[in-house]
This record gives structure tokens, sequence and C-alpha cells, in this order.
């Protein structure tokens, strides 16, 4: 058994040192940072995907004259990445032609479309993704609708509605671009509180269907076994289902900077699989087979609350961070993390400027990545018991990396963040982990489930009575606006400060004598 373990090491080592080679590193990173350099200026650049084709078809050609000099190969790369970066944006944007769901506005328009997404059912109302459109004529719409409807009658997925109502183009509103927020889910329009009539049932996914169902499960006995908030805190951090959260609270999580808590992000997943690796040795299993069990227990949670399109995206972050691990100390973590975000952006380009998660996930892990194994090593002192030391260096670097872009999308800092982070983090890991096992056990224990829930909710308690009392002082949060100019200069000071402490570690490391 030992032998076919390492024999499955062995063969990731070689296909990653077979895709990471010395040779084609700096032409892959060309092409992954002109691709995102592509797509992130593409909606200032001129439209007209013929022209970026021609330019890109150009600089390929140019580039096989010269394709021994490196300076020269790298420059063409990287206007052929751009060149298709700009493309791939551009391309994604629908046709605002007659048939344009954005287009067709007025005060009693009749819509018919199927639920294509989990029901977003909030406190006072449900919001409906509606896809496959259909105008009254039964013409075929492009593009998608946000209904926001009563609570009852509940609708689910799959159920096909025929919505008569105002239907208008979302719009900014205080500061927030909510037109750029919903278009990146392809929404270009929305309806509040159309009259709805239910045409069909069961016409989406089954698979999709099946997952959802599990997810509406769990949620039940999540409901059954935990109090409120605790339910709703657990529920949010477990399935992303975050409609339960006290309005208080919600603010309190905001003021700390605990918001990750209660959000699937990809420094979230990352944590949790730390700690997970830390603790499996304990129980005889070390970090090859963590590595294969970790990589089953993502995926099947990911199942679990539904495959969301966010979810997927942090869950794939996450990952990186166990795989370069894996790979051991010359993995190439940010390389990795790079062609994944590659990857997810040429499927969803808007995700790059427009969703903030992916862009909090992709820092946190960039940290995570870079700073926190120099942590780590700074904070030798810190014991290593259950993985403490490395949870402790991996939530700094998570919130140090994440600073400026908090301060440039929510104009606030949270001065307490780093401190409510670290007494809350080991404690929300309990939470997670024993709530895990309550979801799976407690169904089954009859009379005695709710005390399997315990060792969930005494973490939970202490998690809302912590972010409440830090909320209340008065110098939790101040206002600071970043501008989104300097978040370049920002993320290049961190990277100098990283290097910096790269040094600094080796020069201490190298003058302290053994004992």
């Amino acid at each position: 058994m030992e032998q076919g373990n390492h024999a499955q090491s062995s063969a990731v080592r070689r296909i990653a040192a077979l895709v990471f080679r010395l040779k084609t590193l700096d032409s892959a990173l060309a092409v992954g940072v002109g691709f995102l350099c592509g797509v992130f200026l593409a909606p200032a650049a001129t439209p007209g995907p013929f022209r970026y084709f021609v330019l890109a078809l150009a600089a390929m050609v140019l580039s096989a004259w010269w394709w021994n000099n490196r300076t020269v190969r790298i420059a063409f790369l990287l206007v052929i990445a751009l060149c298709a970066g700009v493309w791939r944006y551009q391309a994604s944007l629908p046709a605002r032609g007659p048939s344009f769901i954005g287009n067709i506005q007025g005060g009693e328009v009749a819509v018919t479309g199927t639920v294509v997404a989990e029901p977003d059912v909030r406190l006072g109302n449900t919001k409906l993704t509606l896809g496959r459109l259909l105008d009254q004529k039964g013409n075929p719409l492009q593009g998608r609708m946000l209904a926001t409807v009563r609570l009852y009658p509940e609708y689910r997925y799959g159920d096909v509605l025929r919505v008569t109502g105002a239907v208008k183009p979302p719009e900014p509103f205080d500061d927030f671009a909510y037109d750029r927020y919903l278009a990146r889910s392809g929404i270009f329009a929305v309806s509040y509180y159309p009259a709805v009539e239910l045409v069909a049932q069961g016409q989406g996914n089954p698979a999709y269907a099946a997952l959802l169902a599990v997810k509406s499960r769990a949620q039940r006995v999540i409901n059954h076994g935990l109090p409120e908030p605790s339910a709703s805190i657990f529920s949010a951090m477990l399935l992303g289902s975050r409609q339960g959260l006290p309005p208080e609270l919600v603010t309190a999580f905001n003021v700390t900077g605990l918001t990750h808590l209660v959000a699937i992000s990809g420094a979230q997943i990352a944590l949790l699989i730390s700690l997970v690796s830390a603790v499996l040795p304990y129980f005889g299993i070390h970090r090859r087979r963590a590595f294969y069990l970790l990589t089953a227990l993502l995926v099947a949670y990911l199942a679990l609350i539904g495959l969301p399109a966010s979810a997927v995206r942090a869950g794939v972050m996450g990952w990186l961070a166990l795989f370069s691990y894996h790979l051991g100390r010359r993995a190439p973590g940010m390389r990795l993390l790079l062609y994944a975000a590659v990857a997810m952006v040429a499927v969803n380009p808007r995700i790059l400027r427009d969703d903030v998660g992916f862009q909090l996930s992709f820092a946190a892990v960039a940290g995570l990545l870079t700073l926190s194994p120099l942590l780590e090593r700074a904070f030798s002192r810190v014991p290593e018991f259950f993985g403490l030391r490395t949870a402790l260096a991996m939530t700094v670097a998570a919130n140090i990396f994440t600073l400026p872009l908090i301060a440039a999308q929510f104009q606030r800092l949270s001065v307490i963040s780093l401190l409510a982070n670290i007494l809350v983090f080991p404690v929300s890991a309990v939470a997670m982990v024993a709530g895990l096992f309550g979801l799976l056990v407690a169904p089954w224990a009859g009379s005695l489930g709710w005390a399997l829930w315990l060792p969930t909710h005494a973490p939970l308690a202490y998690l809302t009575a912590l972010a409440l009392w830090f909320s209340r002082l008065p110098f939790a949060q101040v206002t600071l606006s970043l501008p989104r100019l300097l978040l370049v200069p920002s993320y290049f000071a961190l990277a100098l400060g990283v290097r910096w402490l790269r040094r600094w570690l080796q020069e201490k490391e190298r003058y302290v004598l053994p004992a």
C-alpha cells in the first residue's frame, strides 16, 4: 500500500515537473499576465473583435522570425495574449438586438422563463433567476432576468414561470455597480413583484436538482439541531446561505472583518484544509494520503452545497494551496494560482472586474502561498500543536493581502480585524468540523441528536458574542477610501515586503548557531 501511495505521489510530481519546466515558465507567465490584462482593459477598448484577431495574427507571424530572441518572444506573446483577452471579453457581451432582454421594458410586460439557479430566499422576499426566456409571442430572448417575488408561494429550481409586470435594466445605486454585478451572471433585466403564474415544474437539470435537494435537506437538519443565530451562522459557513443572518450580526461581521467566515472563499477553504491537514497525522494519515483524502472531501463538499460558481472558484483556489503544499517547498504555487485565474476568467471574463469575491479569494490565496510560509518561520515561538502556528500565519497573511482590496472596494478598514480573526479562526474551524459531524450523524441518533450539536453551538455562540462585542468598540472601524489606481502600487509594495522578509529570515537563520 505504501509503495502504491509513493508511486502515485511520484507520478504527480513528475507531471508537475513536466508542466512547469523552467524553459516554458517565462512564456507561460507572459501569456497568463497578458490575457488577464487584456480582459481588464477590454471595457475601455474599441469594439470590434476582428481588429484584435488581425493584430494577434500579425504578432504571431512576426514572433516566428525572432522566436530565439527571448525578449522579443516575450513581448510578442504579451501582445497576442492581450489581444486574446480583449477579444474574449468582447465576445462574452450579449448582442443588444431586438431580442435582448435589456431592451424590453414597459408597464406590463409578460415574459416566460425557467428558474435556472437556486432561489435566493431572503427575510422578506425571494429572488429568482430566470433563463431560457420567451416573450409574449413565444420568441426566445437573450440574457437572463432577476425577478423579486414574495416569499409565498414557494418556487423551485426548474419551475417554468410566466411573470407579468414592469421589466427594466438594473441600475447602480449608492456607488454600487449593481448592473455590472448582475451582468457577471448574465442578468440584464430585473422585475420587482410581478404577477407570477406557474406554467410547469421539473424542467431543470436532474443532477443539479438532486444536489439542491440534498442541500435543502442539510439546511433542514441544521435548523432542527441548532438554535438561532447559530443555525444561520453555520448555514452561512457551510452552505453559503446567508439569508437568515440577523442584520445586526451582518453589520458586526462587516465591522470586525469576519465576513469571510460566513462566506465560501478560497482563503476560508484553504485555512480549513490546512487545519485538517495538521490534525490528520494524529490519526495516522500522513501528507501523501491526506492530499487525496482532502481532495475527495472538497469535491464532495462542493457537491453538497450545489456547485455554485463562486464556491467552485473558491474551491479551486483553496485546492491550489493544498496542491502546492503537497508538491513541497519547490511548488510553483503562484504560477498555479495564475493559471487557475486565467482559466476561470476565460470561462467568465466579467469576474475579473466585477466579482469582489473572486478578487478577495485570489488575493487571500496569494497571501497564503507567498507570505504565510515566511510568517510561519517568523512565528517560531508559537507552538505547532494541532497546526496552531500554521493557522496563525495563514490568518495573518490572508488579512494583510486582502486589506488593499477591502479599502478600495468598501471604503473602510477594520482596525481590529487581525485580532478578531486570530481569536476566532481556531474556534470557527472547530465549529465547522463538529458541525459536519453533527450534520452527518445527528439525524440517525434519535432523541440524543441534540447532544451531538453542542460542540458546534458552543464555539458559534463564542463567535457571535465576540463579533458583537468587538463591533461596538468606538475605534473598531475607520473610513479609508483607497483609490483603485493605487491598488497595483499597493500590491507591488506588498511583493517587495514579502521579498524583504524572505531575505531577512535567510540572514537571521544563517547566523543563528545551533543549540
